[in-house]
This record gives structure tokens, sequence and C-alpha cells, in this order.
């Protein structure tokens, strides 16, 4: 059996495929964590880096709260603003993955979100970040 971590990573790679917005399509990525080619952005990568758990009831069963980050990447150089861009696309994949369940997820909520432009070396790619973080609840 696949652990629900993996589980609810590859269900939210799934339901982003096929993501557009301005005529570009979202490259969707489940625990990617390397650097982005240029050819490759706009891409989401989805990560699950926390998980607590506690036993569900006598049969051993686990209730587990994981924290799961849908990180999207663009461009910024090609973007006309690379934070309306960047709001832009939290707003699709927000609406994407509001239909719960998820995976093994029987709850999904968006937490917190944050958006980085950081600054670069001249020649250097400019990317532009923003991570969304969900909390899931299986049981």
């Amino acid at each position: 059996m696949t652990h629900p971590r993996k589980q609810i990573r590859d269900a939210i790679k799934e339901r982003l495929e096929g993501l557009e917005l301005d005529g570009l399509e979202l490259k969707p990525f489940a625990n990617r964590t390397q650097n982005f080619d240029p050819s490759e952005l706009p891409a989401v990568s989805v990560l699950t880096p926390e998980e607590t758990s506690e036993r569900a009831d006598k049969s051993g069963a686990l209730a587990r709260t994981l924290s799961v980050l849908v990180v999207i990447a663009i461009n910024a150089e090609t973007a006309e603003d690379a934070d309306d861009t960047l709001d832009g696309w939290a707003e699709v994949v927000e609406l994407r993955l509001q239909p719960v369940p998820i995976g093994a997820a029987r709850q999904i909520t968006l937490k917190a979100t944050s958006l980085d432009l950081p600054e670069v070396e001249a020649g250097e790619l400019w990317i532009g970040y923003l991570a969304m973080e969900y909390e899931a609840f299986v049981l």
C-alpha cells in the first residue's frame, strides 16, 4: 500500500495537470526539490514536508495531519507583473484543489500563502515563487 503522503502528492499533481493561465500550461511535479530549467516554467512542485499523527482508536489506526506545500515557480523576467501572475496561478490552483477527497486526504485546507521574488545577479534567471501551505487530514 502506498503511504498517504505519496498518495496526496500524486493526487494533487494529477489534479493540477493540464492547468492553464494566459495560454501557458503549468507543469506539475510531485516531490521535486531540484532547480527548474527555464523550459519547465511555469511549474508547480508538491511537497509533504511534515506530518503529525496520533492513534485514532484502539485498533491502532492513525489519524494523520500533513503539511502539504504547493510551490508555483514562474519566469519572472517574462511575466508582465510577476506578483499578479503568481496570484493568478494561485487562484486557479485553489479552485482545482477545492473538491475533496484528494488521494487519502479527507480534508485539505489552505493555511498560508507566501510570495518570493528573490534578487538575482546579472545573467541569472529570475524566478518568482508562490508557496501555498495546505493542511491535510488523513484517517
